[in-house]
């Protein structure tokens, strides 16, 4: 019985076909243009992807006495127009204010 383990053990092994460099390639291309019906076919049902790409102006926020200031600026931000401290007064040619949760109804669409 042992024998038969080993034997079916050594034969997935060796039949088993290893991942494909291009296989890593067509994942994160996949992955990182959103195209979620490829990464879908590709991950198993319980997968879980911690490290979600992020996407944004590469700054950090919060609101001080009522005004939106810059935080702090990420590592790998290629953001040179902004350093910390600095004021955020519009976005989009509307009040920054109104952008603070809460605040105001904000559709999204309407201020691009």
């Amino acid at each position: 019985m042992t024998r038969i383990f080993f034997s079916l053990f050594i034969v997935s092994q060796i039949l088993a076909l290893p991942l494909k460099k291009q296989d890593y390639i067509d994942f994160i291309e996949a992955r990182y243009s959103g195209d979620t019906s490829t990464v879908d076919s590709m991950i198993t049902e319980n997968f879980t992807y911690n490290h979600v790409p992020y996407v944004g102006l590469g700054i950090f926020t919060e609101y001080v006495e009522s005004e939106l200031v810059v935080t702090g600026i990420v590592d790998d931000s290629i953001q040179t127009a902004l350093d910390i401290g600095d004021r955020i007064h519009e976005i989009n040619g509307k009040n920054a204010n109104i952008f603070r949760w809460g605040h105001a109804n904000i559709d999204f669409d309407q201020i691009r």
